[in-house]
């Protein structure tokens, strides 16, 4: 079945039940274009879809369902669940929870105290449907669920006001692909929740992004409606390896800081898979607050490595985040006295 959308330009949008909309141009959320890893909320490693970090990308987009609802959202169709895919090509992580980016929500009845979404971690092995016919590696096994209550569910059109960091009470070990889901049949009815997600023809990688239809199959984004798209769900994960064993993403790997935890000084590696302009490594703490700032600028193809001075810091747990290019990896630290 494919599906019919049309682009929400606001919030607050009485949906025809019956009308069939299509979308003649798609304009970004926002005039920045696609959003940056500089100012989210990233509490420990950021993976991203692949349209998030590709060059040619032109910006986030809310579309709607032509019979009410979400494109990336529940709708009309009755849609239980979106999810996006991740290949992990880092080898043992803990998936720690997830940045959510939600576009709108509206509630036509009313909405109950306890309505709510679940977020949701889940293996990539049951049978699906793609572009390219049957597959093996939808989503499947949910291996941890955190209920976000439909009140508490932040919404905007600015990057900054509409992310959502959303944890696992307890950090899932994966070590292979995966899939981070927002799940939507627990929300009250006549509430909906929509998420951004990229504009079509941005990812690429045209099967990453899943949606779970009312018998319970699972279907790409890009097989039933066809968009082309990633959903704004980044993962955040822990690192679990050192940085010779692990696969570039996006191009660079950084390794854990050296001695760990830190009294007066410590030393990070990293290495980058190609020259990378404009390279640097900030420092926040536990509050997301920048601590500081290191320019490292143009930095050839291969190791490199800084010492950071850690004598004037309070003791605590700190984040060190590498950005090179159009990526961000990050990884803690302790320091004590």
């Amino acid at each position: 079945m494919k599906k019919i959308y049309t682009l929400i330009a606001t919030v607050a949008v009485v949906f025809s039940a019956t009308a069939q909309r299509t979308v003649s141009t798609v304009t970004p959320i926002s005039t920045v274009g696609v959003p940056t890893l500089s100012n989210d909320r990233t509490v420990t490693d950021t993976l991203v879809g692949y349209s998030w970090t590709n060059a040619a990308a032109t910006g986030a987009t809310f579309i709607g369902s032509a019979n009410g609802g979400y494109v990336a959202g529940n709708n009309g169709y009755d849609d239980f669940q979106k999810a996006q895919s991740f290949i992990n090509t880092i080898g043992n992580i803990n998936v720690e929870g997830a940045i959510i980016w939600f576009g709108a929500k509206q509630s036509d009845m009313g909405s109950s105290g306890t309505s709510k979404i679940q977020v949701r971690h889940h293996s990539l092995t049951a049978p699906g449907t793609t572009s390219t016919g049957a597959s093996t590696s939808a989503p499947g096994t949910v291996n941890a669920t955190t209920d976000v209550l439909f009140a508490a569910i932040d919404t905007g059109f600015a990057y900054v006001d509409g992310a959502n960091t959303i944890m696992f009470s307890t950090p899932v070990f994966t070590t292979g692909d995966f899939a981070i889901g927002v799940n939507f049949q627990t929300l009250a009815a006549g509430d909906t929740v929509g998420m951004i997600h990229s504009t079509d023809g941005d990812a690429g990688a045209t099967d990453l992004s899943w949606e779970q239809w009312s018998d319970n199959s699972w279907h790409t984004m890009f097989q039933a409606w066809p968009l082309d798209i990633d959903f704004f769900i980044w993962a955040l994960v822990d690192i679990n390896v050192g940085i010779e064993e692990q696969g570039f993403l996006n191009g660079a790997r950084l390794g854990q800081n050296v001695p760990n935890p830190a009294v007066n000084n410590t030393v990070v590696s990293y290495e980058l898979e190609n020259s990378t302009n404009n390279v640097s490594i900030v420092i926040f703490d536990v509050t997301g607050k920048l601590v500081r700032t290191y320019n490292e600028g143009n930095k050839a193809a291969g190791k490199h490595s800084l010492t950071i001075e850690t004598a004037n810091l309070d003791a605590g747990v700190y984040y060190y985040a590498l950005t090179a290019g159009k990526g961000r990896i990050a990884q803690k630290m302790v320091v004590s006295k």
